[in-house]
């Protein structure tokens, strides 16, 4: 009797730890909002950098720019934003896809960032020496650029009982890499409130 009671034992821990584990994928549009917590999330990465994207082509940097450069298209450096939050954001997704919507609008032109321009140099390199004469790029013929885009995520926490606000502030700054000085400064806001149950079971 008691050798059965511990064999069905046995496979009621099986069972349990079986379903336990058990997983549903389903796959969802990628434009769809999923919030699955109160952290920072893609939704935020996507309002952010089309926001931002919208108030940097809007500005008046681009046409001041044209006019005092015969018409020639600014070349542009998306650098780093700085994550200056205590959430984990990959903020090299907002800096991409800020490059990629300032790029597509056909207005301005983008240089390889800090993170592949080792990469590029080396190949440019290693041309030298196992490509021919004819079709080896020549070194030290980059392209200056223009401008520089960076910035920083920051993030104000404000709780009472049951309820908090969690606020984003998401600066970037357009700088002119001869003078300095910024020619444009994007600024946007992401506000979430967060309620929690005061029970749970």
């Amino acid at each position: 009797m008691k050798k059965i009671l511990i064999v069905l034992l046995a496979v009621l821990a099986l069972t349990f730890t079986s379903c336990s584990s058990a997983k549903e994928i389903t796959r969802i549009n990628p434009d769809s909002t999923t919030d699955l917590s109160e952290g920072w999330n893609d939704t935020d990465f996507k309002i952010a950098s089309q926001a931002l994207v919208d108030s940097c082509m809007e500005g008046g940097w681009l046409t001041k720019f044209y006019v005092n450069n015969q018409g020639k298209t600014p070349l542009l450096i998306v650098g780093n934003i700085k994550n200056l939050t205590s959430d984990h954001i990959e903020t090299s997704i907002l800096s991409k896809k800020i490059e990629v919507a300032l790029l597509n609008s056909g207005e301005v032109e983008t240089s390889a960032d800090f993170n592949f321009r080792d990469d590029v140099r080396a190949e440019q390199l290693d041309q030298q020496y196992h490509s021919s004469m004819e079709t080896a790029v020549e070194l030290g013929n980059e392209t200056g650029a223009d401008f520089i885009l960076q910035g920083s995520i920051k993030l104000n926490l404000d709780r009472n009982d049951n309820k908090s606000i969690r606020t984003y502030y998401i600066d970037v700054e357009l700088i002119d890499l001869e003078s300095a000085k910024k020619v444009w400064v994007g600024y946007y806001e992401i506000k979430k409130q967060v309620k929690r149950n005061k029970f749970s079971w």
